[in-house]
């Protein structure tokens, strides 16, 4: 689905992001192995081709994927030496600026800056505090509200 809500999305973006997310979930519960088996390369790979195609799929997925994988995987020399936490919030910030309404992509940003950039904290606190009071999308109910939980567990932890 695209940030209008049109459904006009090019299927291999579409194909892309779902393969990346599946390898993603797959890597999360097997980290290290999965480091090793290439998961963060073919992830990498998958979403930066939908950034190619179109980095408007599925509610910026992409730059969830690339943010995520970049702050949070762990960096195997000569495995994952590429991983860069900058790049990472990096991917993260241009997406929150192409979909600032997606909960889930509001959440990682809030949450990666708390981990990986200290002197941001009150933009993540503002990150994750819009994502804590956010109305949910009516498309996107059961997740947002999700993500809201999590910001303010988040921020409970936090102080």
């Amino acid at each position: 689905m695209r940030l209008d809500g049109s459904q006009d999305t090019d299927a291999a973006a579409e194909a892309y992001v779902w393969a990346a997310v599946s390898w993603g979930q797959w890597a999360i519960f097997h980290r290290v192995a999965a480091a090793w088996q290439g998961a963060p390369a073919r992830i990498r790979d998958l979403a930066t081709a939908v950034l190619s195609i179109d980095p408007t799929t599925e509610q910026a997925a992409a730059y969830i994927i690339l943010g995520r994988l970049h702050t949070e995987a762990p960096r195997v020399p000569m495995v994952t030496g590429w991983v860069s936490r900058e790049k990472g919030l990096g991917f993260l910030r241009d997406g929150h600026r192409l979909a600032p309404q997606n909960q889930a992509l509001t959440y990682f940003l809030g949450a990666a800056l708390l981990v990986n950039e200290p002197k941001a904290e009150a933009e993540a606190r503002a990150a994750l505090e819009t994502c804590a009071a956010g109305v949910p999308r009516p498309d996107f109910h059961a997740e947002d509200l999700h993500y809201a939980r999590m910001a303010r567990e988040r921020l409970a932890g936090a102080r």
